[in-house]
This record gives C-alpha cells, sequence and structure tokens, in this order.
C-alpha cells in the first residue's frame, strides 16, 4: 500500500509540475510577458500556505485527496492573480501612471474576486462537512484560497508595482 501511495503521489507530483509549465506558456503568450507569468504563479505557494494552516486546523493529514485539492486550488488561485494584472495592465495601456494604475486596477477587481472566492468556499464547506475524505478535499480548498485570496490582494500589487518601476527606470535613464 506504501509504495501504491507514494507511486500515486510521485505521479500527481509530476502532472503538477507539468501543469504549472503549461499554464507558464499560457500566460506568456497572453501577456507578452516573461515576468508577469511568474507574478501570477506566485499565488501557488501562497495558496499551499493556506492549505497547510487549514488541514492543521482541521486535523487533517495531507493526504491523496488534499492533493487532488491543491491541483484544483492552483487553477483556481491563479485565476484571482490574472484579473488583476489584466486590469493594471488595461488602465496602463490607457495611459494611466503605474501607481494610479495599480491602485484602480485592485480597487476595481477586488469585489469581484472577494464575491467569486466566497460564493466557492461557502459551496464546497457543506461538502467538506460531509466526511473526512471529502473535508481533505474540501478544507484544502477552502483554506488555501481563503488565504490566498487575502494575500493575492496584496502580494501581486506589490510585485507588478516593483517590477513595472523598474522596467520604467531601465527604459527611461535619467
Amino acid at each position: 500500500e506504501t509504495a501504491d501511495i507514494t507511486e500515486s503521489f510521485s505521479g500527481l507530483y509530476n502532472a503538477m509540475w507539468i501543469a504549472v509549465v503549461l499554464i507558464y506558456i499560457i500566460l506568456v503568450a497572453q501577456f507578452n510577458s516573461l515576468i508577469q507569468p511568474f507574478i501570477i504563479l506566485t499565488t501557488l505557494p501562497l495558496s499551499v500556505i493556506g492549505v497547510f494552516a487549514g488541514l492543521f486546523i482541521m486535523d487533517y493529514g495531507f493526504s491523496f485527496p488534499s492533493f487532488i485539492g491543491v491541483v484544483a486550488l492552483g487553477g483556481i488561485v491563479v485565476n484571482n492573480a490574472i484579473m488583476i494584472i489584466d486590469r493594471m495592465n488595461s488602465q496602463r495601456t490607457l495611459g494611466m501612471p503605474l501607481k494610479q494604475a495599480v491602485l484602480e486596477g485592485v480597487n476595481l477587481r477586488f469585489r469581484p474576486i472577494l464575491l467569486t472566492t466566497l460564493t466557492t468556499i461557502l459551496a464546497v464547506i457543506p461538502t467538506s462537512l460531509q466526511d473526512k475524505v471529502w473535508g481533505s478535499l474540501g478544507f484544502t480548498i477552502v483554506f488555501g484560497l481563503a488565504f490566498s485570496t487575502i494575500l493575492t490582494l496584496i502580494v501581486i500589487p506589490v510585485l507588478y508595482y516593483m517590477v513595472e518601476q523598474r522596467k520604467e527606470a531601465i527604459v527611461t535613464p535619467l
């Protein structure tokens, strides 16, 4: 059984890395940037922090269903960062200064991101409370999504601002 579990985790782990690479490639094509997809992918480790905290709080171990929850969570949390960065890029395209574009982007996307997060969490909680197997998967999504959403609304704009400010400094030297 241990060998089967190890083999299953190994296969899922490899599949997860392939998914991350494919997501990165799609984001590079979408944003015409090599850096912005990295900013977006920082949401993945932010969500994992919430996953382990949530599993500890709910007294669950990291299991196969938890791992499936982490993979599912990856697609959900990346979407929040995409929405913020896309809005900030749109504001910049309209000629808005960097700082104002970042503030406007977060302000305009805050409510949709929060509502999407809350509806997802509220939809998953009843299933999570049904039994241990679903609880492990569900609470992985619930805590990972809650934690990453809070951090995404802070970390992504800060990273975007730092990268874009540095890019501006390189393009327009003193």
